[in-house]
């Protein structure tokens, strides 16, 4: 059971009979540290290739956030919890900032989501086009 929100009262729902059989709590802890890591990482800015180390610390930073947020081992944040496209992005200079442009011209249509949850849509979709 899940605890779905509505304009005044508080309603256990199952996940599936609201959004499907493809879903499952596990998608929400997904999206919410693949969500936590990038807004994490556009934090912490972009760094040069060549600053590996500081590359290292960054993401190992952003994966503490997941796991301390989600109550998980780093490992596991990072291996279940944490899209990795997001990480690959990170490595190539590209954080949400980057995708400003397109999130702006997206946020006119979004209804329910936030500026942060367009840009995670943004950098997943990008990796899916350069694939």
């Amino acid at each position: 059971m899940v605890t779905l929100w509505t304009s005044k009262v508080t309603t256990l729902i199952p996940i599936r009979e609201v959004m499907g059989e493809e879903f499952s709590a596990k998608d929400f802890r997904t999206w919410a540290g693949t969500m936590i890591a990038a807004i994490a990482l556009g934090e912490l800015g972009v760094v040069e290739e060549s600053d590996q180390k500081l590359l290292d610390k960054n993401i190992k930073e952003a994966v503490n956030q997941v796991s301390e947020r989600l109550g998980n081992t780093p490992a596991v944040a990072r291996s279940s919890y944490i899209d990795p496209r997001i990480i690959d992005d990170y490595l190539e200079g590209r954080t949400l900032h980057y995708f400003e442009k397109e999130i702006q011209a997206l946020l006119k249509d979004a209804e329910n989501l936030s500026k942060e949850e367009i840009g995670v849509l943004c950098m997943l979709r990008n990796r899916l086009k350069n694939k």
